[in-house]
């Protein structure tokens, strides 16, 4: 990204190009990542294969499992892939690639396995490949990286209190109960979306204090608040994603996060932060029809590792 100053302004401009192959070696490292954590956290539930979830216990032992350790080594390194690909290209741009972690999960359980993928993960590869690509290419050419408002700060701050309040309002109504797993799942990829958008908003403000001289403020007080954010919905994204293997397959996990996590980033990108408030009304449809696109191959591809897992 590239720190411009009009007058009083600082104008944040982007380099995509450099973003989207960050974000690629980040989806990359995420695949490999998720399918060791898939070994490690199979290997420490299975003493109690009969408790579903996650007990503490579990989550004691993961510790000291080195499939997972090393799935969360690939996981945390990809992290930082993530942050810069943000800090150099907006959320709109950068995002949407996470559905080629799918694509590689897909390749590595068709190895592993030793199966071929039958012609419904074909289709859903290709829809999913297609859409995405379509969709970067076209936010790439007409998405921005504007300053961050205080209101639109405050309007993603109350967003992601939402999140959290209707998260312990769930689980306070479930007890003692095992959650549903596709519920897991979308809470742990509607956190993640939650990371990815504070930490984006972080990244400009903090670009555009040093810029501007660095002071404590109202804004600057919002913005430690986006960092408590980031804290609290990565913990809980973390556990959500870590109880979601050990209730559900690999490849369900991966699929569930590679849709939440981008609709809910993309979704508050572009309407709250304004990252598509330049874009014509051509592009917008094809965000659309593109989005919608990826999101049907990624269905599909989930469905036809879900039917293979069944077999095997």
């Amino acid at each position: 990204m590239l720190l411009t100053a009009t007058g009083d302004a600082v104008v944040l401009s982007s380099l995509p190009v450099i973003g989207i192959v960050l974000a690629v070696i980040g989806a990359t490292l995420i695949a490999f990542g998720n399918q060791e954590q898939a070994v490690g956290i199979a290997s420490a539930s299975a003493p109690e294969a009969a408790s579903p979830g996650l007990t503490v216990r579990q989550l004691r032992r993961l510790l000291t499992t080195p499939r997972w350790l090393l799935g969360s080594a690939l996981i945390g390194i990809s992290m930082l892939f993530q942050l810069g690909a943000l800090s150099v290209a907006p959320i709109s741009v950068v995002q949407p690639l996470g559905v080629i972690a799918l694509v590689i999960a897909a390749v590595i359980t068709a190895r592993v396995t030793r199966t071929r993928p039958d012609r419904r993960s074909l289709l859903g590869i290709a829809l999913a490949v297609g859409g995405v690509g379509v969709f970067v290419a076209t936010a790439a050419s007409v998405a921005s990286a504007p300053p961050v408002t205080d209101a639109a700060l405050v309007v993603v701050l109350s967003i992601v209190t939402a999140g959290l309040l209707a998260f312990i309002v769930v689980r306070v109504v479930a007890g003692h109960r095992t959650l549903p797993p596709l519920l897991v799942v979308v809470g742990a990829g509607v956190f993640s979306g939650f990371v990815v958008t504070l930490s984006k908003v972080v990244i400009l403000r903090v670009r555009t204090e040093l810029e501007a001289g660095i002071r404590l403020d109202e804004s600057n007080l919002i913005t430690i608040g986006c960092l408590v954010g980031v804290a609290v919905s990565g913990l809980l994204s973390v556990y959500l994603a870590q109880s979601a293997h050990a209730v559900a397959s690999s490849a369900v996990v991966v699929a569930g996060l590679t849709v939440v996590d981008p609709l809910v980033a993309v979704t508050i990108g572009m309407t709250v932060m304004g990252e598509a408030s330049a874009a014509p009304p051509w592009a917008i449809a094809v965000f659309i029809a593109a989005g919608a696109t990826a999101v049907a191959g990624v269905v599909l591809l989930a469905m036809g590792q879900s039917s293979a897992a069944k077999q095997s």
